[in-house]
């Protein structure tokens, strides 16, 4: 099998956030971009509690895709979930395995 599951990409913007689906060898990535400077005046650790807020909701649907992926073909396959700056810098991230 190839290690690159497939090239496809959704990306959607909406509410200056760009929101991108893709997988990336047995990865699939969900990435939130804001598409303007957002100023984050906490601290690495309050900022991680209130993006763990934001990503709870998603956490019971990734995890019942996860299951689905590994039960049917990707055994290794694992989702990332991510939040950017507008530039580009990474202000969130867990992977679900």
């Amino acid at each position: 099998m190839p290690s690159d599951v497939c090239s496809a990409k959704v990306e959607e913007t909406s509410d200056g956030m760009k929101t991108k689906l893709y997988a990336s060898g047995k990865s699939l990535v969900f990435a939130i971009t804001f598409e303007e400077y957002v100023e984050v005046d906490v601290s690495e650790e309050d900022l991680e509690e209130q993006m763990d807020v934001v990503f709870e909701p998603m956490k019971e649907i990734l995890n019942t895709l996860l299951e689905e992926l590994q039960t049917n073909t990707y055994k290794d396959a694992k989702i990332i979930f991510r939040i950017y700056n507008s530039d580009k810098t990474l202000l969130y991230e867990k992977v679900l395995k």
